[in-house]
């Protein structure tokens, strides 16, 4: 009987002590089935959208930089042939005109030559160009040059249109210099004819005096727009500010020995009663 009483309160032990494991299983589970889903599980699974974002936004960036590259490159493309077709239609200018023998004539032509071969070289080099990352240092530089190096509407055109007005000017004082001559001939042929030449003397003096200031003033201007080289491009049409004067100067020059010889022409008429 005793035996059987120790079997049964060991069997309401091992009951009690399996209810017991149960229920403390249970309540393991139940606490620690929360810590499964968490915020780095969530974390987790977001990741992979997160990278896409950044790998789209790279892809943008570079489509972006491809874009401005191939824009930057059309517009330094548009203003290299705008000034290409300048620097033709200014050698034809010259070619055509009565200067383009002239030693400025074919000085001017070197020029606008060698302009036109280093500005294509210089198309060619940034049409090359295939880097959009290194825009601001690799492309931008070279285009640049378009208005830094090659200056040819601020300072070279300008230039090469006052070197053949100063070729002309240099025309027209080979023609004073010759008309001189006759003054002096035709002052001889009056004296041979008895006529009192002291106005043309007169004439003659001053025309000489105003024929020399006018090739003093020549030369200045031409040293001076000589002077002007690429170091002088950043400057613009204020590195002719100058010159401007000087060529105002030559031009009245020209009128002022131009009605000298008007008034010789005169006095000598009225000499012989003409």
């Amino acid at each position: 009987m005793k035996r059987l009483m120790y079997v049964y309160i060991l069997s309401a032990f091992l009951f009690i002590s399996v209810i017991f494991a149960h229920f403390v299983f249970a309540q393991t589970i139940t606490t620690t089935l929360p810590a499964v889903t968490t915020t780095s599980t969530v974390s987790a699974t977001v990741t992979p959208t997160s990278n896409n974002n950044l790998l789209n936004s790279v892809i943008k960036t570079v489509a972006n930089q491809q874009t401005r590259m191939t824009n930057i490159i059309t517009r330094a493309n548009t203003f290299i042939s705008e000034r290409i077709t300048s620097i033709n239609s200014m050698i034809s200018y010259i070619n055509s005109s009565k200067e383009a023998q002239s030693t400025q004539g074919q000085a001017d032509l070197t020029d606008l030559n060698n302009t036109l071969n280093e500005l294509t070289a210089l198309k060619n080099q940034i049409d090359a160009f295939n880097n959009p990352s290194d825009i601001k240092n690799g492309l931008l530089p070279l285009v640049e040059e378009i208005f830094t190096t090659y200056r040819v509407y601020a300072i070279e055109l300008p230039k090469d249109h006052m070197e053949l007005h100063m070729a002309f000017l240099g025309a027209v004082s080979n023609n004073f210099t010759a008309i001189e001559n006759n003054i002096t001939r035709d002052i001889a042929y009056a004296q041979s004819q008895n006529k009192n030449v002291t106005t043309l003397n007169a004439d003659n003096t001053k025309f000489n005096s105003d024929l020399a200031k006018y090739n003093t003033d020549l030369q200045n201007a031409e040293t001076a727009l000589n002077q002007i080289t690429p170091a002088d491009y950043q400057k613009g049409m204020s590195a002719f500010t100058a010159i401007k004067s000087d060529f105002q100067l030559v031009n009245t020059d020209a009128q002022t020995v131009h009605s000298d010889f008007t008034q010789f022409v005169s006095d000598f008429k009225s000499l012989f009663g003409l």
